[in-house]
């Protein structure tokens, strides 16, 4: 059979082999493969046919190495047991193959500077661009990377740098609508008791009076964390909703958990609402009224600011409310 090594090795088909049967230049090979809008339907067909017939597979790393691109993002985020950040994650990733690009994915355990800094010098040489996906804080001001990087998150808007954030406050004005709409109850704001309430709160007070409500139509219930388990704690202590209120809460952990806690105490006449949850949320919680946006609109518009047009600095993708069926 004689030795496998010194067979001829097969030569991989270049982009000039796939030009030469398809008929046409090698740039406008190039142009198919990146998909670019001038060249004519029947030369794009007769191309793609070329590359089928060869097998014919893009270098990328001799792409990026002319374009000085990576073909990285990396993408960071705090918490993917969150059904909303795991949605955001996963449409990252899908658009990120769709666009030829590679996503690396890491996850912060904690706040310090520290980490941020180790992140930077262990990825940002390789990246592209960096996703924060609803950090655990905004990356600090003194953090350079040499690349893009944007904040990604539905509810919080940061003030600085590239951001990608729904308005929050229209999607309280939203829900606080919706609820009104469907009869005269009592309005409830549950939020967490750390460093965001004031702003959920004012958001809520704005929404009430943007309403025409009059002062005190509405009251705020504290949980001592953003999570499921305070959420059903919530709902278990001497300040749990009562019959004939709607509660808006502040995120989708805090409104499941509630649900939760509601089910069990068998709780009726609760209209439970909720800020920027995922499209799994509101397939499972049908009686759910929320605010949402698609994960695939966000994921474009993160990889548009940051790796197309880094100078605009903000985008706001539209939500939608989702009005639930029933009350608990």
């Amino acid at each position: 059979m004689g030795n496998p090594a010194a067979r001829p090795r097969q030569r991989r088909p270049s982009i000039k082999t796939v030009a030469a049967l398809a008929g046409v230049s090698w740039s406008t090979v190039s142009n198919v493969i990146n998909n670019h809008p001038s060249v004519r339907p029947e030369t794009r067909a007769r191309v793609e046919e070329a590359i089928d017939a060869l097998g014919y597979r893009p270098n990328n790393a001799g792409r990026s190495l002319r374009k000085g691109t990576t073909g990285t993002v990396l993408l960071t985020v705090s918490d993917l047991t969150r059904p909303v950040q795991a949605e955001t994650v996963q449409a990252l990733v899908t658009e990120c193959r769709n666009r030829g690009l590679s996503a690396v994915i890491e996850t912060l355990t904690g706040t310090s500077e520290a980490e941020w800094h180790l992140l930077a010098q262990r990825h940002a040489a390789n990246s592209d661009g960096i996703i924060h996906v609803r950090p655990v804080r905004v990356p600090p001001r003194s953090l350079s990377t040499g690349v893009p990087a944007v904040v990604v998150d539905p509810v919080e808007e940061p003030s600085t740098g590239l951001v990608v954030a729904c308005d929050a406050g229209a999607q309280m004005k939203r829900l606080v609508a919706a609820l009104l709409e469907e009869g005269p109850r009592r309005l409830s704001l549950v939020a967490e008791g750390g460093r965001t309430a004031s702003a959920d709160v004012g958001r809520f007070v704005e929404a009430l009076d943007e309403a025409g409500q009059p002062a005190g139509a509405g009251s705020v219930l504290l949980a001592h964390e953003d999570s499921w388990a305070a959420g059903e704690a919530l709902a278990r202590g001497d300040s749990a909703p009562r019959a004939g209120q709607s509660v808006v809460c502040a995120s989708e952990e805090l409104a499941l958990g509630l649900l939760a806690g509601l089910r069990e105490t068998g709780t009726q006449d609760v209209r439970v609402a909720a800020l920027s949850v995922s499209r799994c949320t509101l397939e499972r919680e049908p009686g759910l009224t929320a605010t949402w946006v698609d994960a695939g609109a966000v994921a474009c518009a993160a990889l548009d600011l940051v790796l197309v047009d880094p100078t605009e600095h903000r985008r706001r993708p539209p939500f939608d409310v989702r009005r639930g069926a029933q009350a608990v």
